[in-house]
């Protein structure tokens, strides 16, 4: 593990800021990531994975974010 890696949810918001092409927003990505939680951020990934034609990453994702927000809350 890198040296700046602390536990789980600092090498899942690097692999999922990476991911989306926005390395610089790691910080921004471990808050959604401690709000999302590990499996549905996981869930996630996978199924933009699966899903090979999305243009933005970054945007996907966040909209799935909010998605799960708006989920929670109904």
């Amino acid at each position: 593990m890198k040296n700046n890696i602390h536990s789980e949810l600092h090498y899942i918001a690097e692999e999922v800021s990476k991911f989306v092409g926005e390395p610089k927003r790691f910080a921004m990505y471990l808050g959604i990531i401690k709000k999302l939680g590990k499996d549905k951020t996981w869930q996630i990934i996978s199924e933009m994975k699966q899903n090979g034609d999305i243009k933005n990453r970054a945007k996907y994702f966040m909209g799935c974010y909010r998605n799960s927000r708006l989920d929670k809350q109904t």
